[in-house]
């Protein structure tokens, strides 16, 4: 990062070498914590939870905790993550929707042009 001087004012401009930021194949950096907890997550869950919890719990909420291997059901996500960190507190937990690829979906709408209203672009 590098201040520059524009007359007498100060910005902030934001200059990045991508092999500083991202690394080259020689220096990679160890999975963090987030990749390694969803990875095994979805591990445990497809490899024995998603046969024993889709078929009476599709569409609740799992939050499952890989290294002790387990998992709390809940109706909602947060009540799988409370009753997650009300047992194993301090722990970080993998959520997911069971029966589902996510646990939720983000999505919109745009405005249409033949609406009562006319174009929003205008």
């Amino acid at each position: 990062m590098r201040l520059l001087e524009i007359g007498n004012r100060q910005r902030l401009k934001y200059i990045f070498n991508p092999q500083e930021v991202f690394g080259n194949s020689e220096h990679r950096q160890k999975p963090n914590a987030t990749d390694t907890l969803s990875e095994s997550g979805q591990r445990l869950y497809d490899e024995s939870l998603r046969q024993l919890l889709e078929p009476e719990h599709s569409g609740e909420f799992v939050a499952i905790e890989p290294r002790t291997k387990h998992y709390f059901v809940g109706e909602t996500g947060l009540a799988a993550l409370r009753g997650g960190r009300r047992e194993l507190p301090g722990r970080l937990f993998y959520l997911l929707r069971i029966g589902s690829d996510a646990a939720y979906r983000v999505g919109g709408y745009g405005a249409r042009k033949d609406s009562a209203f006319g174009s929003l672009a205008s």
